[in-house]
């Protein structure tokens, strides 16, 4: 699962989502005001950061509806913020691990 945020003017224009579906792929458009883009850790954490971070272990409502943490990057040209890179781990996937805790920036099992 992979997403690409894109902004300009500091505003989100897109954010296009690509993810697995029961018949291979789907995809979604996440820069709606449904789904409040810029609330969600992945988007914010990175830009707080200036640095690629982990998610804390959430629940991806109206995104990828499962359980998941995300690695997201910020791309910038200089101090403008171009795009947020993101890929998703499902956690349903991570099997073999004890447990699995996300603090704010660092994943560790």
């Amino acid at each position: 699962m992979s997403s690409r945020t894109c902004r300009r003017n500091s505003t989100t224009v897109a954010s296009p989502y690509v993810h697995r579906a029961t018949d291979g792929y789907g995809s979604s458009d996440l820069a709606s005001p449904a789904y409040d883009i810029e609330a969600q850790d992945w988007f914010s954490m990175p830009l707080e950061a200036d640095a690629g971070i982990w998610t804390p272990l959430y629940f991806d409502a109206g995104g990828g509806e499962i359980r998941m943490v995300t690695r997201a990057v910020s791309g910038r040209d200089g101090d403008r913020v171009f795009v947020i890179d993101t890929t998703d781990l499902p956690v349903i996937g991570l099997q073999g691990c004890r447990t699995l805790r996300a603090q704010r920036g660092k994943l560790r099992h």
